[in-house]
């Protein structure tokens, strides 16, 4: 091989070297710019709480609060992260009717828990553990209670809140869940 053969092939390898090295940086950039971006829900470990269940609230909502109800859901938060829990997923827990997701005013904590002051301060001890906190918000139902819904009971067809409803059948009687069993 010529001195000029050798140069080449070592010119050849030293392209090739820096080549790697510039595509093993790019990598390591990405790598590390993916993790700097990542959301943080990506690495968090979520504890479930279903508060009515939980709490013992009655299977009715007759607006009496269970006494100690957000007490012991922040009782359950605080031993959720000495597990190693970072994040919170709570819900049902806006104002229904039974069960939780027959919500009847989104803006309300449902009664049987408590207030929205003692819900402000249950997220704020969670955030004060470094705990986020999810609230499980079911928007595509409601309950027969709900206003829209009372709306279209009310008014049917020229209900103000009509398209909120998908296929609803606009009943003439009383819908089966209405009627008592024989």
């Amino acid at each position: 091989m010529t001195k000029i053969g050798k140069f080449s092939h070592i010119c050849q390898i030293l392209w090739y070297t820096v080549a790697t090295a510039v595509q093993a940086a790019q990598l390591f950039i990405a790598i590390e710019w993916e993790r700097t971006i990542m959301a943080w829900y990506d690495e968090a470990v979520f504890y479930h709480i279903y508060p009515l269940g939980l709490c013992g609230c009655a299977h009715e909502n007759d607006g009496q609060p269970t006494p100690g109800a957000f007490a012991k859901l922040e009782a359950w938060a605080a031993h959720a992260a000495a597990l190693g829990c970072t994040a919170i997923y709570i819900g049902p827990l806006f104002e229904s009717g039974s069960h939780g997701y027959d919500t009847i005013d989104y803006r309300l904590v449902d009664r049987r828990l408590g207030t929205n002051e003692e819900f402000k301060a249950f997220v704020a001890a969670c955030h004060a553990r470094g705990q986020r906190v999810i609230v499980d918000g079911v928007f595509n139902h409601v309950g027969r209670d709900f206003f829209a819904f009372q709306d279209l009971k009310a008014n049917r067809e020229n209900a103000r809140y009509k398209d909120w409803f998908c296929d609803c059948l606009l009943y003439t009687s009383p819908s089966p869940r209405d009627r008592s069993l024989s």
